[in-house]
């Protein structure tokens, strides 16, 4: 007897290898079984009830390209219990028989695991050359030539089910290409990390509600439609599963045969406690994670869910979680996903897996758990004084409190790590609040928001790394300290506050400060001492400030001030440097030829240090207050709605300063715009949007316009420029009047041409 034997069938010709004489019983029985394989039916009986899986075919099978003879490579990638096993064998069951060889390896994480990778490589390779006793070096995970070669020359399709890890994907199989062509190799995951050499990934989405029913009654009833008066409680057990194929037919077996009483108690129950077949499969996936990564799911399970992307990583960033990579792999092992670009969600029974581990923690004792959510075992928690160290977070939704909640002075004392680790407060609305504890031993403390805390008298903030602090609305404040070197933003608009303590000068990185409504405030200070190095600053006063300190020009990177309706102040101080924006609106008392005079020549000053370091700055200046006319000394003036300069030389023009006034009333979004034309060709185009309640006067808006924003001029003349046309227009028509001035580079600095008296 030979050691080699052919089998000829109507698709291929197999060599089977054997390592000893056979029997010719033994080759019959090869040739039967290799001839019922090829007969297999297409659609086998325990498929034909598969829901919601006909409609992947012709997706799935779009993008296998049978009809191809290149290898491909599909991903099915999908959460736990969405059906990718289900899809996998169905096509496996469909397509199997078209191909010469064929190879469906199921479980492969939880085989590895027990087995190890060279009987799953013993088996796959067995089954794809159709020999049982096929077997490998022990020593080697290297396959023979003999065996590449032989799986060359077929035509083979693989299922490889539930890889957990690229590591299990190269030890399978290293490569790819030595299949036969026309091969085809499916690989179903959690992990879409180890998608490294497929061509394609197609996500298992969720059944809709109608495969979710239908699923559902075959499960329950082994009917398509709900038993007559089971229609409720069948649409609520859908609802709980959420088209999770899992969920439904574990859901559905286990209320088979049981009355509507036992239904009715068993989804009250799954209200509180969740189906434990379900929450071990879905864990699976979490069981996979490092230890930041377990962290950052169950943080977002119990508190970040729905909230933007950008926000939750800068909450865990301040934990020191690897914030990012750690989110990915979340993404990745589908975990969570991203709505509308920007919201991190996940399924509800993901989410419910979560609860579930937080929960296990101590199962009797929320104040034992690291994570507290649920509004009653919070509440039970802060009144009874009943956290631990063990608590890391806390969320309480204050709109769901039914009656008064009193805390202890000491309430989160027991919580050594809320306080350490605490970043914002915001007790918006606390209308009772009459102080608040000590906050100097939270040392990650960022932000803090009062507003409208309607009965805090006075406030002492204490912290190190307190940056934002908001007490809009805090009407009967009168007195604060904050001490944080680190402030950036302080609002005390609308407080009753009497003066502020020079200390807040003192801030080096205060840039927003707001005083509107501060009716009680009549200074700033006798004498603020001024830092310098101010950024970005925005400032609002109150409407009873007369005068601005005078030293405030000592700000020199200060970008914004907002004056609007200081109808006592008389006169601005020498501007800040760097200032683009001054809103002066309703400043009734203020002299308009002076103010337009002094922003002119500090809009000429702030342009110096960008010349000399011969780049240009990125202007979007604009300046708002009172005014009914342009300055005298203004050469190119008009009340018509354009004006054209026949020429302007051309060396050192730097661009034009618009001067344009308004009419009184208000400003529903102003649509303010220039059109520069030369030779009836437009070159240049600015445009504003301008916003206010109401103006009780006409007033003037000062703006910037860049040489370098204009397109190419052309010359008529080597040094000059030829009929330059400016166009103005608005959309409510309340342009009453406008100036231009052009601005020229000189040795001395910056000047106004074309005015009466050269400002420089």
């Amino acid at each position: 007897m030979h050691n080699h034997f052919y089998v000829f069938h109507s698709s291929s010709i197999s060599l089977l290898p054997c390592s000893c004489a056979r029997t010719e019983s033994e080759f019959l029985k090869d040739i039967v079984k290799d001839v019922l394989r090829k007969l297999a039916p297409r659609y086998p009986n325990h498929r034909k009830e598969l829901v919601g899986v006909e409609e992947n075919y012709e997706k799935i099978e779009s993008l296998l390209k049978i009809g191809s003879s290149k290898v491909r490579i599909l991903g099915i990638w999908g959460m736990g219990g969405i059906g990718k096993t289900t899809l996998a064998s169905a096509l496996y069951d469909k397509l199997s028989p078209e191909f010469e060889g064929c190879c469906f390896l199921a479980n492969v994480r939880e085989e590895s695991d027990k087995h190890g990778f060279k009987a799953l490589r013993n088996k796959l390779f067995s089954e794809l050359l159709e020999n049982e006793n096929l077997c490998f070096d022990a020593s080697s995970f290297l396959v023979s030539h003999f065996v590449l070669s032989r799986l060359g020359r077929k035509k083979v399709f693989i299922v490889l089910d539930d890889v957990d890890t690229s590591e299990q994907l190269e030890n399978l199989i290293e490569d790819f290409d030595f299949l036969g062509l026309g091969s085809r190799v499916i690989v179903t995951t959690r992990n879409k990390q180890i998608f490294s050499q497929v061509d394609k990934i197609y996500k298992v989405k969720e059944l809709s509600i109608h495969h979710s029913l239908k699923l559902f009654c075959l499960s329950v009833f082994r009917e398509k439609q709900p038993k007559h008066g089971y229609e409720d409680l069948s649409r609520s057990a859908i609802s709980y599963c959420k088209g999770i194929p899992l969920a439904l037919k574990v859901l559905g077996a286990s209320l088979r045969s049981r009355s509507k009483q036992a239904w009715e108690c068993e989804l009250r129950k799954l209200q509180k406690f969740p189906n434990m077949e379900i929450h071990n499969v879905l864990k699976l996936s979490y069981d996979g994670l490092d230890y930041s990564q377990k962290e950052i799911f169950l943080d977002i399970a119990c508190f970040l869910r729905g909230k933007q992307r950008d926000h939750v990583t800068s909450i865990l960033e301040a934990f020191d979680f690897p914030a990012a990579s750690g989110i990915e792999v979340l993404l990745d092992k589908a975990l969570i996903t991203i709505s509308g670009g920007i919201q991190i969600e996940m399924h509800d029974l993901i989410q419910e897996m979560g609860w579930k581990i937080v929960h296990q923690e101590h199962i009797k004792d929320p104040g034992r758990r690291s994570r507290l959510w649920k509004h009653e075992e919070v509440h039970d928690v802060l009144k009874y004084n009943k956290g631990t160290e063990v608590v890391e977070g806390v969320i309480l939704d204050l709109s769901k409190l039914t009656e008064d909640l009193y805390l202890s002075f000491d309430f989160l004392a027991k919580m050594t790590n809320n306080l350490v680790n605490l970043k914002t407060i915001d007790l918006w609305g606390s209308r009772d609040l009459v102080e608040i504890p000590d906050l100097s031993k939270a040392e990650k403390l960022e932000s803090v928001s009062l507003c409208y805390c309607e009965s805090l008298c006075q406030l002492q903030v204490h912290s190190k790394s307190l940056g934002v602090l908001n007490l809009y609305g805090c009407s009967s404040l009168r007195e604060f300290l904050v001490t944080s070197e680190e402030l950036t933003e302080l609002n005390l608009a609308f407080t009753a506050i009497c003066a502020l303590p020079s200390s807040i000068w003192q801030k080096r990185k205060l840039r927003s400060l707001y005083l509107r409504g501060c009716h009680n405030l009549n200074k700033l200070s006798d004498e603020p001492r001024f830092c310098g190095s101010y950024k970005h600053s925005i400032t609002t006063l109150a409407s009873n400030v007369k005068r601005l300190p005078v030293n405030i020009e000592n700000l020199s990177m200060m970008t914004m001030i907002w004056l609007d309706d200081c109808r006592k102040l008389v006169s601005l101080p020498e501007l800040p440097l760097f200032l683009e924006k001054l809103s002066a609106c309703n400043c009734t008392s203020l002299d308009t030829k002076i103010t337009q005079q002094q922003v002119l020549q500090h809009m000429l000053q702030s342009r110096i240090p960008y010349l000399r370091k011969h780049y240009l700055k990125c202007y979007d200046e604009e300046y708002f207050f009172p005014g009914d006319h342009v300055i005298d000394e203004c050469r190119f003036h008009t009340t018509q709605n354009s004006i054209t300069i026949p020429y302007l030389q051309k060396p050192e023009l730097c661009g034009f300063i618009y001067c344009i006034i308004l009419s009184m009333g208000p400003l529903l979004e102003c649509d303010v715009s220039c059109s520069v034309y030369q030779d009836g060709i437009r070159v240049g185009w600015l445009e504003r949007l301008l916003e206010y309640e109401n103006l009780i006067s006409d007033h003037v808006v000062i703006l910037y316009h860049d040489i370098s924003e204009f397109d190419k001029i052309s010359e008529v003349h080597d040094h000059f420029f030829s009929n330059i046309t400016f166009i103005f227009e608005n959309n409510e028509d309340r342009i009453t009047e406008f100036g231009v001035f052009p601005v020229y580079a000189s040795e001395s600095g910056l000047k106004l041409v074309g005015s009466k008296e050269i400002f420089e």
